[in-house]
């Protein structure tokens, strides 16, 4: 036998009893609805009410009170059957509720032979109450998120009284009928009042279409019964209560009617004429027909606001929630099943975070852009953008435009911090050999954040850590004997004269010999003028004072952005990036931390190597919450290294936007887990009498995604998959992935401008690195420190000699080589 958790909805696998107490405050429209199951529930609600319907035109015309003992066992038998159906649906209050409303109608039908009048009245009270709640459904059907809930609450209050004048117009209608003595007067003005309703309206068709869709609504919304948090519950009650409404209240209302006509007409067949025909469907529309224009101009005013409402305005009410789980919350979608609200806490981003999809997914429009507007909103955090993709600057639109909103909104002021690889660009200044934190690392820290950032680590295997200790070592000599070095140029000419006079120093010389990446990764960072900013003379006192500190994300809130295009630097670029990365974990650690600080890498995988697992667990412990992005897991796996299962184990959210590789499809499917689902078998069986056909069920245990419906997901382009590997706040869904709908949380035209958005114009404090006038050539390598050699046990000290001008080295080397040339012509 299964297992219970197999049972878990496929569409929302959410864990109720996990969920926080407090209440959502949010009522999102309930989306699960299928065209088949609607159609098919007001089938059958309409086909109970048309035989009603038909037994009570028969026994107007045919029977009349001859079987009246018949017509009372028939009602209870149906009422009978009706609470058996309510207590498999365990609606035990719609059953208590519709037995009263028969025992009333069938009380009142015996004693209305001499009181025809309560009948009336009791039909006029019947109506009048179903097109109060009717409209009372349709109103907060219309009036549900995004839509803000100060509007929908003075929404809710207009209409509402709009409605309940109505729900008094059958009553009046009565009290004239009565007045008059005429009781074809009742219907006659019911469906005058209706005609009216209609041609009051903007357009008759469009009014009809929209009655038909209340009743199709009030028949099938939430037919599934979900109550989940911010899923709208009407307030006429749950799908089984308002069927079991709308079909006993109308066998009732046609018991009356025809119980009215027998006592009031002496002719039945001319009851045809003094009453309804069909009481039942005259019951079931005209509580719709007689609010019209109250449904088709919700309905109006619901697109409209909808189309007008942004995303926004649900971020901006999360923010201003009572509740403190939803206020410290994201707003990723809404889930596809059900259209509840998807929120994810932030304690979830503590941890690294993974964005996947191909170009043109929605990736970057649907997942980082909404998500770095609301870290941006928090306002009390500091968040750091790497762009290694760079191909537009739609994320740096983004930061600006989320601080020129939390600026007006609550008049906080997150400064912004640009650095890029492009000399053209206006950037501040970068130099993190001259920073504060990097005084305060240890000469073994110094090295091993210079060789990992710069890719120099390659494992621990015999090739491998023979050349990674090569790189280490002339790097950590070249600091030891030159810890004045203040930028990256002068940190390559050093390390060049150590790696060409590895006697001068501690190193063998196969060590220097091996260590030319080193010295090439250097001198490739030594022609970055953004990473030389330092007090020579050549920059201005702002620009040296407004520098990027990654010491100070720790202690204010603020932005930084850097610009580092991998198709216009393959290797600095990434380089950059890790070196950037590298600093800011180990800044946390040499700092005290104020208040959180988020990195954000798009295209992540340019960058990575083989310490990845080492930089995602540092940026859990150091607070630093790392969200990642690229296109797909595979980009993971190259030659050297599979960084698959490190980021699917170090990430605790993960959303794909599509999944384009195989391999990722059956990755999805493999973690998606299990379920039950209820397999059909067909035979047919042949024999001397004919053919049998038998029909079988089995339970059979099935991925909760396959690769078709994952493919359909990625041809959606309002569709992801959402996984979370452990839930928080009202996010809780097992570890199971989520089929959530996602959609643009900006206009159209706002995403064409972001897209087109320039870099911002020189200000203080920044600079064009393509102005700044060149260094001047150093002349002459500075005499290092005493160098202590141990020569047969002795310890020697001397000084190092003068050290020559590195154009100096290039001519000895040339020299020696002509040298060794000539000494091989010469014969032995």
């Amino acid at each position: 036998m299964p297992r219970s958790s197999y049972y878990a909805p496929v569409g929302n696998p959410v864990r109720l009893e996990r969920q926080p107490t407090q209440s959502m405050e949010f009522e999102f429209l309930y989306t699960g609805d299928q065209f088949e199951q609607t159609r098919e529930i007001r089938s059958t609600i309409l086909t109970r009410i048309i035989v009603a319907d038909i037994f009570a035109v028969v026994y107007s015309l045919f029977i009349g009170p001859v079987s009246y003992f018949f017509l009372i066992m028939m009602a209870i038998g149906y009422l009978l059957l009706w609470s058996v159906e309510a207590a498999n649906a365990k609606e035990f209050s719609a059953a208590v509720r519709l037995g009263m409303v028969w025992l009333s109608a069938i009380v009142i039908a015996i004693i209305g032979f001499h009181a025809t009048w309560l009948m009336l009245l009791l039909l006029a009270i019947l109506l009048g109450v179903q097109t109060y709640v009717v409209g009372l459904h349709w109103i907060y059907r219309c009036t549900t998120s995004p839509l803000r809930r100060d509007v929908a609450a003075r929404l809710r209050k207009e209409w509402r009284g709009y409605s309940r004048y109505i729900s008094f117009v059958p009553f009046v209608a009565a009290l004239v009928t009565l007045f008059f003595g005429k009781y074809w007067l009742f219907p006659a003005l019911l469906l005058g009042f209706c005609a009216i309703q209609l041609t009051l309206s903007l357009n008759i068709r469009s009014s009809i279409r929209a009655v038909f869709g209340a009743f199709s609504s009030w028949c099938a919304y939430n037919a599934e019964n979900m109550r989940v948090p911010g899923l709208l519950q009407s307030p006429a009650g749950s799908a089984v209560s308002r069927q079991m409404r709308i079909v006993g209240d109308a066998f009732a209302f046609a018991l009356l009617c025809m119980s009215l006509t027998v006592a009031t007409v002496e002719a039945p067949p001319a009851s045809t004429l003094v009453f309804m025909v069909l009481p039942g469907l005259s019951f079931t529309f005209l509580p719709f027909l007689l609010q019209a224009p109250l449904i088709d101009g919700a309905i109006r005013q619901h697109r409209k606001l909808r189309e007008e409402t942004q995303w926004k305005s649900i971020v901006t009410e999360m923010r201003e929630s009572t509740n403190a789980v939803i206020r410290d919350s994201y707003f990723i979608g809404n889930v596809a099943s059900d259209g509840s609200p998807f929120m994810v806490n932030r304690s979830v981003f503590n941890e690294p975070a993974h964005f996947l999809g191909s170009t043109g997914a929605g990736k970057t429009s649907k997942g980082l852009a909404p998500w770095v507007e609301q870290t941006i909103g928090f306002g009390d955090c500091s968040l750091i953008v790497i762009d290694l993709k760079a191909d537009t600057l739609e994320t740096l639109a983004t930061m600006v435009a989320a601080e020129e909103k939390l600026r007006q909104e609550t008049g906080k002021r997150l400064p912004l911090k640009l650095f890029s690889s492009q000399n053209r660009f206006p950037i501040h200044g970068f130099n993190p050999l001259s920073s504060d934190a990097w005084d305060k690392f240890t000469l073994f820290e110094r090295t091993d954040i210079l060789c990992g950032s710069l890719g120099l680590i390659y494992g621990s295997d015999y090739g491998e850590g023979y050349y990674s200790s090569a790189n280490a070592m002339t790097c950590f000599e070249t600091l030891k004997c030159y810890p004045h070095i203040r930028t990256f140029r002068e940190l390559a000419e050093r390390c060049h004269y150590v790696m060409t006079h590895p006697g001068k120093f501690d190193l063998l010389p196969n060590t220097a010999k091996n260590a030319d990446h080193l010295y090439a990764q250097l001198r490739r960072l030594a022609d970055y003028e953004q990473l030389l900013v330092t007090n020579d003379g050549r920059y201005l006192n702002e620009v040296i004072n407004d520098s990027i500190n990654l010491s100070d994300v720790f202690q204010r809130p603020q932005m930084l952005y850097l610009h580092l295009s991998t198709s216009l630097g393959m290797g600095s670029a990434p380089a950059l990036a890790r070196l950037f990365t590298y600093l800011l974990l180990t800044a946390a650690g040499t700092t005290e931390r104020r208040c959180r600080v988020y990195l954000v890498v798009d295209e992540f995988q340019r960058m990575v190597a083989d310490n990845l697992e080492y930089i995602m667990q540092m940026a859990r412990s150091m607070d630093v919450g790392l969200v990642l992005a690229n296109q797909s897991m595979t980009d993971l796996h190259t030659r050297r290294s599979d960084m698959i299962s490190i980021v699917e184990t170090n990430c605790r959210f993960r959303q794909w936007f599509d999944v384009p590789a195989e391999e990722d499809r059956r990755r999805l499917t493999s973690v998606a887990g299990e379920t039950v689902e209820l397999m059909t078998n067909r035979s047919t069986s042949y024999g001397t009498q004919g053919s049998t056909e038998s029909i079988g069920t089995t339970e059979v245990i099935l991925p909760r995604l396959n690769i078709n419906e994952i493919l359909q997901i990625g041809d959606d382009p309002d569709l992801s998959i959402v996984r979370l590997t452990r839930g928080a706040g009202y996010a809780q869904f097992g570890g199971m992935p989520t089929v959530v709908r996602s959609s643009f949380h900006i206009s159209k035209e706002e995403y064409e401008r972001r897209k087109a958005f320039r870099w911002p114009k020189l200000e203080s404090g920044m600079f064009i690195p393509a102005d700044v006038p060149l260094a001047p050539t150093s002349k002459s390598i500075p005499q290092g420190p005493k160098v202590i050699r141990e020569v047969d046990g002795i310890d020697v000290s001397e000084a190092t000699p003068k050290q020559p001008n590195i154009s100096d080295l290039f001519t000895g080397l040339d020299d020696a080589e002509k040298a060794n040339k000539k000494r091989k012509r010469r014969p032995e």
